[in-house]
């Protein structure tokens, strides 16, 4: 058994009985939310429609590319120099 788990196993012995269903209950919505969290990430939307951006057009805002193991980088505006 890891270390933490070991940690875990011990605090739940510790706690008062009443307090140890709350925790079963809790740790089980933890599970379940993860688990439906992954269904629908993992769910084939097939083709979606476009979005409808309504009469005013998507929102102005500032460029950004993804650098993988950064995330999203926020590109600066060039200035035309003249």
């Amino acid at each position: 058994m890891s270390a933490p788990k070991k940690i875990l196993h011990e605090m739940v012995d510790a706690l008062p009985e009443n307090k140890i269903m709350l925790l079963k209950r809790f740790l089980e919505d933890l599970l379940k939310e993860s688990n439906e969290d992954n269904l629908w990430l993992e769910a084939d939307l097939g083709a979606l429609p476009p979005y409808d951006w309504g009469s005013n057009g998507p929102p102005e805002g500032k460029k950004v590319k993804y650098q993988p193991g950064v995330g999203l980088i926020i590109q600066e505006e060039q200035k035309n120099e003249g």
